[in-house]
């Protein structure tokens, strides 16, 4: 990982809440965002795509705050469609307008200008929905 950064990249880790095998205390996030890594959710697994369990770790990487970036995941699959709307859709519709906007849109272009991605942070830490499906995927524990 120095390699990179010395070379001035910076990694982007896709899809991490599809990965199995990483450590479910989510320690290795950490280490991947102290490196200066990004990390790009995929669409899908968000909206329950790929099933209940990393619909979970999704909205768990959301609640933490270690999402720089929403994008679709349609290589090599030409029956998905590449839309982000309805991910759209399901952010706005939960009061998440500001962070669809950086997570869909903002971050996006300025990867592509090469540019620092703005810290989308912790998601709905109000009490909202992401909150309380955060405090219950720690176990009942609050932040």
């Amino acid at each position: 990982m120095a390699r990179i950064a010395d070379g001035r990249y910076v990694p982007i880790i896709v899809h991490p809440e599809r990965y199995w095998g990483f450590d479910r205390g989510y320690g290795v996030v950490a280490d991947w965002r102290a490196a200066g890594t990004l990390v790009q959710l995929n669409s899908g697994s968000l909206l329950g795509e790929y099933g209940e369990n990393v619909r979970r770790v999704a909205h768990r990487f959301l609640v933490e705050g270690w999402v720089d970036v929403i994008a679709s995941d349609n290589h090599a699959r030409p029956e998905r469609s590449p839309s982000l709307r309805a991910t759209w859709d399901y952010l706005v519709g939960r009061g998440l307008e500001e962070q669809a906007r950086l997570l869909l849109a903002t971050n996006p272009q300025r990867i592509l200008r090469d540019e620092p991605t703005l810290n989308v942070g912790r998601v709905d830490s109000e009490g909202g929905f992401f909150a309380r499906l955060g405090q219950r995927l720690r176990g009942g524990r609050r932040a």
